[in-house]
């Protein structure tokens, strides 16, 4: 199973949460990739998840987000969840930070 877990930072507004929940949401949903959904209970943590199928639409979903705005900005800890091979887990915040810097030297 592949998992992407965002915690967003303290402090938050119940209305700034529920944009930042929509904007996910939209992201993992993909008419060509298909629509992973929020499993979370709580709305300071989302939870997208899927088996190999939604592998893609995931990835995608994560890249959409980092590339939106300042959606970054709320978040506290990002992470990429593979159950069956953990060392492919990773912290997405860091991904895209590393990122950032090889772009910033070219």
């Amino acid at each position: 199973m592949y998992r992407t877990v965002i915690t967003f930072k303290d402090g938050l507004s119940d209305e700034v949460l529920t944009s930042l929940g929509k904007e996910a949401a939209n992201a993992f949903d993909s008419p060509r990739l298909g629509k992973a959904v929020n499993v979370s209970a709580v709305p300071e943590q989302l939870i997208f998840e899927g088996e190999e199928p939604l592998h893609n639409c995931l990835q995608m979903g994560i890249l959409d987000l980092g590339d939106e705005g300042n959606f970054k900005d709320y978040v506290k800890a990002w992470q990429w969840i593979d159950t069956d091979s953990p060392r492919e887990n990773h912290c997405v915040l860091e991904a895209f930070e590393e990122i950032a810097e090889m772009r910033a030297r070219y």
